[in-house]
């Protein structure tokens, strides 16, 4: 599998309906290509950033890069 395109998609609601809803995640794992508006504030639980692009890095939580 070989990701195509540059996303821009605002992560954003994901965390607004956590955030909403009280909920508090163990953790909470996000797939993504990095490219797009994150939250600017790091939330109280862990976060995890799955993607296959190798020159991004998220603002907060941890990158994991999957190979190719």
């Amino acid at each position: 599998m070989k990701p195509v395109g540059v996303g821009g998609t605002d992560v954003n609601p994901v965390f607004d309906y956590v955030e909403e809803h009280g909920d508090t995640p163990a953790c909470l794992i996000y797939f993504t290509d990095m490219y797009g508006r994150v939250p600017s504030t790091e939330p109280a639980y862990a976060v995890m950033w799955g993607t296959a692009t190798k020159n991004r890095k998220a603002p907060f939580g941890e990158t994991v890069l999957f190979k190719d």
